[in-house]
């Protein structure tokens, strides 16, 4: 068998990377951006769930260069010492990724604890208040930009950008809430808005984590999956039943295995092996799945 019968085609891949080009650009260019503005801005207002937030932007410059270099690692061809190619690298950076996440929502729990036992003045000012909306409005647009490619990659990794941006715009605007809570109660619930937050960003990532460790471990394929499988072989009268099916997932559009099919007893050989050879094309072309089937006269 070739190495290269379990690759993407060369259109598929460089249409990858030119979205995952897209991606790193964007997402480093803006993410810079708002990490030199609301670093300012926390300073400005002395605000910890600010500059806490500040941070959490650089870092997410840190989460798509990763990004970046898994995809170029993802999608190098097969070889000899990796048949099926590289595709599990995308599981890898995704699992980075979450981790990332984790260790921001307990950075933000820490600073918010701080910030509940050593309180501050904060300042409440509408320039800056508008900047933090401006923010709110960019991370959304990055969520909605990372969502489309990742549903077009049918990439982990993305998805797990994708809803960083999103914890993004959620603690922006917790932030907004504290100081204009500030501003007209006078007084400071920045740490306890910071502290349900990270909570939720530290459940997050652990369930993102998990996720991916299912997928290195090696998760079975999803029903929906084998029973459209199942559905294209069982389409043809000459095959009577399915069994030991086994199918192994190297990347989002890698996904390879094996199965046994009872196939009439009466057919030449020839004429068996055709039938086979059809029904693996359908699936190749159906779902882009590469099965081998197994034939068992029956």
């Amino acid at each position: 068998m070739s190495l290269n019968k379990f690759s993407v085609n060369k259109s598929d891949i460089i249409n990858k990377k030119l979205i995952y080009k897209s991606i790193t650009i964007i997402g480093i260019s803006l993410n810079l951006l708002l990490f030199i503005i609301k670093i300012i801005i926390g300073i400005l207002l002395s605000s910890i769930s600010i500059i806490a937030d500040s941070f959490n932007n650089l870092s997410d410059t840190g989460t798509v260069i990763i990004l970046c270099i898994s995809s170029k690692i993802s999608l190098k061809p097969a070889d000899y010492e990796h048949p099926h190619g590289h595709g599990r690298a995308e599981y890898i950076s995704s699992l980075i990724i979450s981790l990332i996440i984790f260790m921001i929502g307990i950075q933000f729990f820490s600073s918010s604890i701080n910030s509940i036992l050593n309180p501050t003045q904060l300042k409440f000012n509408f320039i800056m208040l508008l900047f933090l909306i401006l923010s709110i409005v960019t991370k959304i647009i990055l969520y909605i930009i990372y969502k489309n490619f990742g549903k077009k990659l049918n990439s982990t990794s993305v998805n797990a950008i994708a809803k960083d941006s999103f914890f993004d715009a959620i603690i922006t605007f917790s932030t907004i809430l504290s100081i204009s809570y500030f501003a007209i109660f006078k007084v400071n619930i920045d740490g306890y808005i910071g502290c349900l937050i990270s909570i939720f960003i530290i459940y997050s990532g652990i369930e993102s984590s998990k996720k991916s460790i299912d997928l290195l471990i090696g998760k079975s394929i999803d029903k929906k999956t084998i029973n459209k499988i199942k559905s294209i072989i069982m389409s043809n009268d000459n095959i009577y039943g399915i069994h030991k099916i086994l199918l192994h997932s190297y990347g989002s559009d890698n996904i390879v295995g094996c199965l046994d099919v009872d196939i009439n007893k009466n057919l030449s050989f020839i004429d068996a092996h055709k039938i086979i050879d059809e029904i693996e094309n359908n699936i190749k072309i159906n779902l882009g799945i590469e099965i081998i089937i197994h034939m068992d006269p029956k």
